[in-house]
């Protein structure tokens, strides 16, 4: 699955310290859908409301973002179960 849009907050003073993993996380995120869109928006006009967040940005990947979009999360797939492989080997030689 591609991700086609790329959604982006501004979080105010409140929203930082209600939420601190969003200083480790970053501010932006990659969506997959409309409909994810779509719901990811109606979170974010709620955490507006609640003065978490200051501003919302929706941007749609181009063609090339997202074939190079594609390409990164079949790579980090990849190293993943590499990593699961190699501790299911590390683990079975404990026993």
């Amino acid at each position: 699955m591609t991700a086609r849009y790329v959604l982006s907050v501004t979080p105010t003073e409140q929203g930082r310290q209600k939420y601190p993993a969003w200083q480790l996380l970053g501010n932006s995120i990659n969506v997959y859908s409309r409909e994810e869109l779509d719901k990811r928006l109606a979170a974010a006009a709620d955490a507006r409301r609640a003065g978490d967040i200051s501003a919302v940005h929706v941007r749609e990947l181009t063609p090339a973002e997202q074939r190079e979009a594609e390409q990164c999360r079949r790579l980090a797939v990849a190293r993943q179960q590499r990593a699961r492989a190699q501790d299911a080997r590390g683990h079975g030689r404990e026993r």
